[in-house]
């Protein structure tokens, strides 16, 4: 009895069990993830991370389209001097959720490590928390592209690395609570494009391909 039942969960991690290149149907499930620390012209801290689940089902071998919730907060402490010259830390937090229409292209490098292309289209909601007196919501748009590396290691796990951002982004903010601080302006809307190549752009992740 116990015989045939290792031999039915062999045949059922065998059957879960992916092929090294991926097919048309299979699915493509994993995350992504970065950290990124550095301290601004003005002496102040600054971090933020990336936290980034997907979804896709491959179309053609080289080509998935899927869904990805992106999870992303920065923190900074902004030295402050008042008219006195003393200078104390204060903190802006942001936490922001952005859910995402993505399209995956590949093209072959190696046999196992490809080229990819990620395209998407997001639309994201959060919130900034200024020096713990007033916050504001935010609302954003994205359009953008991300250029990486897939690395299929010929079972179910995918290793990817992205390092390099194309995008457009439209923004509003709502300043929301201020506890008595006066504002000119209580909301802003920012049009942004960027493009950028480095140590903040990085995302590390891991997939397993399921057929």
């Amino acid at each position: 009895m116990k015989l045939k039942l290792l031999l039915c969960l062999a045949i059922g991690v065998c059957h879960f069990q992916l092929s090294a290149q991926p097919e048309k149907g299979d699915v493509l499930l994993g995350t992504q993830f970065s950290y990124f620390k550095n301290k601004t012209n003005s002496n102040s801290d600054y971090s933020e991370y990336t936290f980034l689940p997907s979804i896709g089902i491959y179309l053609s071998p080289y080509f998935n389209i899927g869904l990805s919730v992106e999870f992303f907060g920065y923190n900074e402490d902004v030295e402050i001097t008042d008219q006195f010259g003393l200078s104390t830390s204060e903190e802006v937090q942001l936490r922001l959720n952005t859910y995402s229409l993505v399209g995956n292209g590949h093209s072959k490098i190696t046999e196992r490590l490809y080229f990819n292309t990620n395209v998407f289209l997001g639309f994201g909601k959060g919130r900034v928390n200024y020096f713990d007196d007033f916050e504001s919501e935010i609302l954003v748009a994205q359009l953008g592209i991300r250029p990486g590396l897939l690395y299929f290691t010929g079972s179910s796990i995918v290793l990817s690395a992205q390092f390099a951002e194309l995008s457009y982004s439209m923004g509003d903010e709502n300043i929301e609570n201020t506890n008595g601080f006066s504002f000119s302006q209580t909301s802003f809307s920012q049009d942004k494009f960027s493009a950028g190549l480095g140590f903040e752009y990085i995302q590390f992740g891991i997939s397993f391909l399921i057929d």
